[in-house]
């Protein structure tokens, strides 16, 4: 059994935030586009990390990015 420190260490909101950084800052993903992807992702794979969603959420928050060109 996984201990609770180990759980948080590899899904947690820190390793989550760590992941959105790299896709988006290293590899150029779209944080909206991934948005997009990850929701539609937690509905189909029940196993999916929806702490990912929460991450990106507060990527995008943190970095005043905007939903439309509006």
């Amino acid at each position: 059994m996984m201990s609770k420190e180990k759980y948080e260490e590899m899904y947690g909101m820190e390793a989550c935030m760590n992941s959105v950084k790299f896709d988006i800052e290293k590899l150029g993903y779209d944080p909206i586009r991934l948005l997009g992807e990850f929701t539609l992702r937690a509905k189909q794979d029940i196993l999916f990390n929806k702490t990912m969603i929460e991450a990106l959420m507060l990527y995008i928050e943190q970095h005043n990015i905007k939903w439309d060109d509006k």
